[in-house]
């Protein structure tokens, strides 16, 4: 099945807000589900053209590897703040991210930056390689209190070379 056939229609463009695309996912251990921005439509287009798609199919390519998809939980909401939902993003990666590969997002190891204006909160990435485990890059998110506070960590020792 092609993305644009998973994809719901950009809805009608507003002079309020503009449309973000969200999956629904309840992330492990979690007991609620929580919305996902997958992509926002600026610009006020009357539909997706090929760029767009393959905006989202990266970003749902990467959170793929971190989060169990359903691709038909996606839906549009609108931008304007009023709707509850996480960003994530990847940043000073080694290498890219692959299905076939099997990734800890170490959401008990938050870290932030000494920078007053980044209000982001960064979370190690770690790669399984073998029978230990390499760091590969950081995930950060700007919600990382809403992402994760439902979700009793549980100690788990990860050796890492």
């Amino acid at each position: 099945m092609a993305l644009k056939d998973i994809v719901p229609p950009l809805p009608q463009q507003s002079d309020d807000h503009f449309w973000t695309l969200v999956i629904s996912i309840r992330l492990p251990d979690s007991r609620n589900e929580k919305l996902i921005e997958v992509y926002t439509a600026w610009n006020e287009p009357t539909e997706l053209g090929s760029k767009d798609y393959k905006k989202i199919n990266g970003e749902l390519r990467n959170l793929s590897c971190f989060f169990q998809l359903k691709k038909r939980n996606l839906q549009w909401i609108p931008d304007n703040g009023e709707i509850k939902r996480i960003k994530f993003g990847f940043r000073d990666l080694v290498e890219s991210l692959k299905n076939s590969d099997q990734y800890v997002l170490l959401n008990g190891v938050p870290f932030t930056c000494s920078n007053e204006d980044d209000e982001l909160i960064y979370y190690p990435i770690i790669k399984k390689n073998g029978d230990h485990y390499k760091a590969i890059g950081l995930c950060w998110t700007r919600d990382g209190e809403y992402a994760f506070d439902d979700i009793t960590l549980e100690e788990q020792l990860f050796e890492i070379h």
